[in-house]
């Protein structure tokens, strides 16, 4: 099993992850959890969604693996005592470092970030010209060879992202795609 430290919040909200493995595929999550539990034959999986029903927690579920985000340290203890064979991977935060995760849409980083706001695209189509101002403009934004290129080539850029220098720059990019924004982070020095 692996303890890994989260560095920014899951959805916006969760300070905790526990991804558990036993094949445990769930085709409803648990806003369907009587549904869900109905179509369940699996007794391990009959637990998991008994247990999860009591807390405030919300699952992801991909092919076996079921992640569980939670700000509920009792969760996290039942989940291990019930299912500890089979967690890989318990993501918490680092105690002296939670109060920089209560501000949403925070990620802590190790070292000081030469451009701290991290602009992450949608999957709407981008004007070529913006490429052409990031590349005029290396001094205000760092983006990756892959970003660049689908944004110049007009490509799906869902998920893609880049870094900007301060707010005003973020104010300019606000202007030039807001249609494009899927998110904006603040990337925050854990010292």
């Amino acid at each position: 099993m692996k303890e890994l430290e989260t560095t920014k919040l899951w959805y916006n909200c969760y300070l905790y992850k526990v991804v558990i493995y036993d094949n445990i595929d769930f085709k409803f999550g648990l806003n369907n959890w009587f549904v869900s539990r109905r179509h369940q034959t699996n007794d391990k999986r009959i637990e998991l969604l008994d247990l999860l029903e009591h807390y405030n927690a919300r699952t992801r579920n991909e092919n076996g693996w079921v992640s569980v985000f939670t700000n509920d340290k009792e969760l996290i203890k039942k989940l291990y005592k019930k299912f500890g064979d089979t967690i890989q991977e318990i993501w918490e935060p680092d105690p002296k470092k939670i109060h920089l995760l209560k501000t949403p849409n925070t990620i802590i980083v190790k070292e000081p970030a030469r451009h701290p706001i991290r602009v992450t695209l949608n999957d709407k189509k981008i004007s070529g010209d913006f490429s052409r101002w990031i590349s005029a403009n290396p001094d205000k934004v760092t983006i990756g060879n892959t970003a660049l290129e689908a944004i110049k080539r007009g490509w799906m850029t869902g998920g893609l992202y880049f870094y900007l220098r301060d707010d005003k720059i973020l104010g300019l990019v606000n202007l030039m795609i807001s249609q494009n924004i899927r998110r904006i982070d603040r990337l925050v020095y854990e010292a």
